[in-house]
């Protein structure tokens, strides 16, 4: 049995302990067990712990029981250890974890919105599921509002076990999953806010948080996502954000309050621009199957270098109606070649089963009707093998 800290005394990082048993592992790592410890093991949705003993990295701790096994790089340890929890991490956790609890709790108390899941990150985003959808942007900003000023209300936190038959459990927030859970339970309450059964670590005060932003939220699964940081994520995230609409406002010469209004307008020219280059394209590739079909005697079987697919698609169409012969077109697209047949139903030939024909004899791969079929070619260069086995399925 292992004594354990963590939860007494979160705010612990650094302590000594004495080895009772260790294990050498055939990947160079070692399970230690120490007759006390202050490493977070993974658990209550959160994240362990992770730092050094005697200066060999912990990569991951685990509870197995009521004894605390840590996985270190390397020998085995004995005696006496020297442990090192990074601070950093831990005060993220502690930090995210107990914004979460504020969070569910304040949506429960104000959109009736119970927590359904929630992941627990100390970098980067972490979630709360809500069983909720369709929220607004004023209760969103409403729910943020009011979960600042509880964090700025400085509430103590404290924590502590309860036997299973304890009055206080018909108190929680969410019911207990006996399920998950043997003997007694850890409840964890922030003062006047929020009384939850919960594993993981806790700041002792909410001021602690400094804040909690909203980043985004999703519908999901019939509710609603809630991505949200805390304390030094919120202000990591913070310059993200910033140093990025910073960015965009250079690029574009204007204030950050001008930026949505100048984006809104470069879309909608965008927008007009893209059918300009449409209309364009069309009138470009209907000209240019009227010059080949002046130029050329068909049947065609054209080669071209980085095509617009599309483009490709539509001229290998127009190349069969006055006719109705068939056009066979390759496209060099770096390393790959794109091969097109096209024809008509009155030549006889079968686009599909022609292209698996083709290609069944390079290892390519495509498909498609009587009329139109579409393949690729990956890593082959070869235009003048592949126009010999071309013609040597449709000319002979």
């Amino acid at each position: 049995m292992t004594i354990k800290h963590y939860f007494d005394e979160p705010l612990i990082f650094e302590f000594t302990a004495n080895v009772i048993d260790a294990t050498h592992n055939a990947d160079n790592t070692s399970n230690v067990i120490l007759n006390e410890t202050y490493f977070y093991p993974t658990g209550g949705g959160q994240s362990q712990d992770i730092g050094t003993l005697n200066g060999q990295a912990v990569i991951d701790v685990r509870k197995e029981g009521e004894t605390v096994i840590h996985v270190v790089e390397g020998n085995a340890l004995t005696g006496q250890v020297i442990g090192l929890i990074d601070a950093t991490n831990r005060r993220r956790n502690m930090s995210a974890h107990t914004g979460q609890h504020i969070l569910s709790a304040v949506a429960l108390r104000d959109l009736q919105a119970e927590t359904v899941a929630v992941r627990i990150n100390a970098f980067g985003l972490s979630t709360v599921d809500l069983a909720i959808a369709d929220l607004t942007q004023e209760k969103i900003d409403s729910l943020e509002t009011s979960v600042n000023e509880e964090i700025r209300a400085n509430h103590p936190v404290y924590s502590r076990f309860v036997s299973p038959d304890s009055p206080e459990l018909n108190q929680l927030r969410r019911a207990v999953k006996f399920d998950k859970v043997a003997g007694d339970v850890r409840l964890v309450e922030i003062e006047t806010v929020d009384l939850s059964a919960c594993a993981g670590t806790h700041v002792p005060f909410t001021g602690m948080l400094g804040m909690l932003k909203i980043l985004k939220v999703e519908n999901y699964k019939g509710g609603s996502r809630i991505h949200f940081a805390v304390g030094d994520e919120a202000l990591t995230q913070f310059r993200i954000y910033h140093q990025t609409l910073e960015t965009v406002s250079n690029v574009l010469s204007s204030g950050v309050e001008q930026v949505p209004e100048l984006v809104s307008k470069l879309q909608s020219e965008r927008s007009d621009l893209a059918k300009q280059v449409a209309i364009q394209s069309e009138q470009l590739v209907t000209y240019e199957a009227q010059t080949i079909l002046a130029d050329v005697h068909s049947p065609f079987i054209l080669t071209f270098q980085n095509r617009d697919t599309n483009a490709l698609r539509k001229l290998a169409n127009l190349l069969v109606e006055p006719d109705g012969n068939y056009a066979v077109l390759m496209n060099q697209q770096g390393t790959d070649v794109m091969l097109m047949i096209a024809s008509s139903t009155m030549d006889g030939i079968h686009a599909g089963d022609t292209l698996k024909s083709i290609l069944a004899e390079f290892d390519g791969r495509g498909g498609g009707r009587e009329t139109f079929a579409q393949g690729v070619l990956k890593n082959f260069e070869d235009l003048y093998v592949l126009k010999i086995v071309i013609e040597k399925h449709l000319l002979t």
